[in-house]
């Protein structure tokens, strides 16, 4: 508790509070640590809480946020691929973050789960929760990097690669 009030006490909206006030509210607090990567409020939503970074970075996103039990992978990266966006995705998902980074709808660079690429991809799809980020924002070293690939071509072979693994497992039931 010491160390947040000490942390809290350089925040110029706490510099007025003695600390004996200051022991009070933070003793209210509801700490909560955040994975890097996470989504932990999304553009145009109510808040229902008070946020005070103690420490780390924190990005305000701007593009497309959601959940993939209301949108899939396949249907978030399909839209992106039909509307040609260039950007980066970043994904919060069970096993970790994934990144993917589009140019016009192409795939330039995935990795999630010590995978890279059409792998990374294939990992990616078979996750059905998690939260995603679109950013139309992309580094300088993406912009001309060289492609993986079509991202729709991707999306189909990731697919019939996971019906063939699940069809193989059905007939071993």
């Amino acid at each position: 508790m010491d160390l947040i009030v000490s942390l809290l006490s350089n925040f110029s909206i706490f510099q007025s509070i003695d600390e004996f006030n200051l022991r009070d509210i933070v003793s209210l607090l509801n700490l909560k640590k955040y994975p890097k990567g996470s989504i932990v409020l999304t553009k145009g939503t109510q808040a229902q809480k008070f946020y005070i970074l103690l420490s780390g970075t924190a990005e305000i996103a701007s593009g497309m946020t959601g959940q993939l039990s209301q949108m899939s992978s396949i249907e978030l990266l399909q839209a992106l691929n039909i509307s040609q966006k260039t950007g980066m995705v970043i994904l919060n998902l069970p096993r970790g973050n994934a990144r993917l980074y589009l140019r016009c709808g192409d795939l330039i660079e995935a990795d999630y789960f010590n995978k890279v690429g059409r792998e990374a991809v294939y990992e990616i799809l078979k996750e059905k929760e998690g939260q995603f980020n679109f950013s139309p924002n992309l580094p300088q070293e993406q912009l001309i990097g060289p492609e993986i690939g079509s991202l729709m071509e991707i999306i189909l072979d990731t697919t019939r690669m996971m019906d063939e693994e699940a069809h193989t497992c059905e007939k071993l039931s």
